[in-house]
């Protein structure tokens, strides 16, 4: 386990927006530096300064805790990745508002359909659920009808009521005089009203600006959840790490929803215009006037009646195999059953058959030995060429030949001692884990190893017949340059672990070291193991400390909570080393362990 210097880099640019709000500059220079360097400072200065009005929305929404998180990360994710395409960057709150409201509600459907209904918890700070008591039903009902709002009227509403900004600061963000503010705010008040009324919420519009006001103020962002979402926006610029699987697909969702709104009226305008030039053809096609309505195409040999066509005859799915050159009349190639996915994920398992053909028209006889292929994995190339290097096996007993007689057009399937099981008579098939290269320690699996790269793959046998470490053969020299093909696949990060459904709670001290504890409400039994946490220090001004942690000789323990208990305490591998701290200096000690963040606060002695 290592402490990530994402983390450290990340909690830096926290630590640099907490100093201020990104100065004098507006949203629209802000953006402007983003695009033009990937400032990661003025991506954490956007996120200070629209996240409250962010996460308010995300809360209103959103009754989980953990829903609102991934929500209002996905929100500046979408940021991120859709930065150029902000048509009107000195409306950018407005904007903002819009994918917030968005992507809290796509949370909202995906969390009922995981669990059937939303259902309260008591983890996180709560400062709007608070208020649900009382507005409850008010809420989606507001943030439904100010969302339609037209963006003219909603912009300066959201800048004013939402974010706390007076008339001339929002006259000096938009551009526009102070008057017209003004008045375009008296009717975004006005309208919205309205529509509440017609909703059977009558409200006046100095109710609407209090609530607004107060749902906003009380909407805190806790400063685990800023922490976790600079790490997501600056992943998405290009740094090491990932993003968590289901902040990405409410990300995902959002931009196909823009991209499909797009193409519909991309769409809608090209139906209008072909309909006008197709009426336009018609008026001036000759049989248009003479009524021809005859059928464009028409069935040259329909069946006769009562005697339909015949069903084609099914055929058996071929495995799919990548053929190598002949060798002395036989090819040989490397396969995957039809039923096979060509997609992989780290920690998965392949099961690779090797095929042997006589392509020749006379009968060819041969060697092998099984457990020539068990002591040689395939050679695996990334899509830059280069090739991985494999972890050899010695397979212990005699490695006796077995003898073949191919006819012409037979082909038969290498067999395996490993995949034979106890009894070692030999079945076809080699099983591989597919691990990142260059990893090391166990797998997820008790199977061997096969180190590959990220994205596309190609896997070879270079030489299929062979000497294993402890059996010979009579090899024909011409056969032993016998190769497969090179069969490509997709290979790509785990599958996201699943999310912990509690509050992370961690306290740090350089006599006592590093306590954790967890709070949640209990729904269902969890788990995980040790070496899923890392850690990190951090100084005042945010910058990582290295070798301030200290690594504890102790065995990796699984740690769970069961939903019979609501709080759990757990003990940490890493201890602080004080040695590596100035005495009297006041540091701080970043917790992650899937998707939970937390950071404790202590002072050197």
């Amino acid at each position: 386990m290592a402490t990530d210097p994402l983390a450290g880099l990340l909690h830096r640019l926290r630590r640099t927006a907490c100093a201020g709000d990104g100065g004098e500059w507006p949203d629209e220079q802000l953006l402007k530096d983003f695009i033009a360097h990937r400032s990661e400072t003025a991506v954490a200065a956007l996120v200070r300064r629209h996240g409250p009005m962010v996460w308010g929305v995300c809360r209103r929404v959103l009754r989980r805790y953990h829903d609102a998180e991934d929500a209002f990360q996905a929100t500046f994710l979408v940021l991120v990745r859709r930065a150029p395409a902000i048509a009107a960057p000195e409306l950018l709150a407005n904007w903002l508002y819009g994918v917030a409201h968005q992507t809290a509600r796509k949370a909202r459907a995906t969390a009922a359909k995981r669990n059937g209904r939303e259902r309260p918890t008591a983890e996180g700070p709560e400062p709007v659920a608070l208020e649900r008591e009382a507005w409850g039903d008010l809420w989606p009902v507001l943030d439904q009808e100010l969302s339609r709002l037209p963006d003219t009227y909603r912009s300066v509403l959201v800048l004013c009521d939402l974010e706390g900004k007076t008339r001339k600061e929002a006259a000096r963000d938009t551009g526009l005089p102070e008057g017209t503010v003004a008045s375009r705010l008296a009717r975004a008040r006005g309208m919205l009203a309205a529509r509440l009324a017609q909703r059977g919420v009558a409200l006046s519009s100095g109710a609407i600006v209090a609530l607004l006001a107060k749902s906003t103020a009380s909407a805190r962002v806790p400063e685990a959840v800023i922490a976790s979402t600079l790490v997501v926006t600056h992943v998405c610029t290009g740094a090491n790490g990932t993003v968590p699987g289901a902040v990405s697909a409410l990300a995902d969702g959002v931009l196909n929803s823009m991209t499909a709104i797009k193409l519909k009226i991309a769409v809608a305008l090209a139906l209008v215009l072909g309909a006008l030039a197709t009426g336009a053809t018609l008026l001036n096609h000759p049989g248009a006037a003479a009524g021809d309505d005859r059928p464009v195409a028409v069935r040259e040999n329909p069946p006769a009646a009562g005697n339909p066509a015949a069903p084609p005859p099914k055929r058996e799915k071929e495995p799919l195999t990548a053929w190598g050159p002949e060798v002395g009349g036989l090819r040989a190639g490397l396969s995957i059953r039809p039923d096979a996915k060509r997609a992989y994920s780290y920690g998965e398992t392949i099961t690779l058959f090797v095929r042997v053909r006589n392509t020749s028209k006379e009968t060819v006889k041969f060697q092998y030995i099984r457990q020539f292929l068990d002591e040689t994995p395939p050679t695996t190339i990334g899509a830059d060429g280069k090739e991985f290097r494999q972890a050899g096996l010695a397979v212990l007993g005699m490695h006796g030949p077995v003898d073949v007689s191919l006819k012409p057009g037979e082909e038969i399937e290498l067999e395996s001692r490993m995949a034979g099981g106890a009894k070692r008579a030999g079945a076809p098939g080699w099983r591989y884990e597919l691990r990142p290269a260059g990893s090391r320690g166990r797998g997820a699996t008790e199977e061997h190893p096969l180190f590959v790269g990220r994205g596309k793959v190609g896997l070879q046998y270079e030489r299929v017949l062979g000497n294993s470490s402890s059996g010979g053969l009579q090899l024909d020299p011409a056969l032993s340059k016998l190769a497969t093909g090179k069969l490509e696949l997709e290979v790509g990060d785990a599958p996201e672990p699943a999310r912990l459904d509690a509050v992370l709670r961690v306290q740090a001290d350089t006599k006592k070291g590093i306590g954790i504890r967890f709070e949640h409400p209990g729904t269902a039994d969890q788990s995980f193991t040790s070496d899923e946490y890392r850690y990190a220090v951090l100084d005042k001004d945010g910058v990582q400390v290295n070798g301030a942690l200290m690594h504890l000789p102790l065995a990796i323990h699984t740690t769970h909570l069961p939903k019979t208990e609501r709080a759990v305490t757990d003990y940490s591998d890493y201890t602080l080393d004080p040695r590596k701290l100035k005495s009297g200096e006041e540091y701080y000690v970043v917790v992650t362990v899937r998707n939970l963040t937390a950071l404790a606060k202590f002072k050197s002695d």
